[in-house]
């Protein structure tokens, strides 16, 4: 299936849980904004980085501060 969202769509990630929350969200006419990382890429053969994932959820963290107060 990843392949075909490549080929198909020009993907350059696939995000199978936020779909959960949007549909919730939206039945229960509630806005959201998802906000997702990417640690690392199968297609690309890249292996998971737990350091890179810290850095990205700090600067997550970081955007959202900013831009709420």
């Amino acid at each position: 299936r990843i392949s075909w969202y490549i080929a198909e769509l020009n993907s350059l990630a696939e995000d199978m849980e936020t779909y959960s929350v949007y549909k919730i969200c939206k039945d229960n006419n509630i806005p959201v904004l998802g906000v997702r990382m990417i640690s690392n890429s199968e297609i690309n053969e890249e292996s998971y980085e737990r350091g890179l994932g810290k850095i990205l959820q700090e600067n997550i963290i970081k955007m959202i501060v900013e831009n709420t107060l």
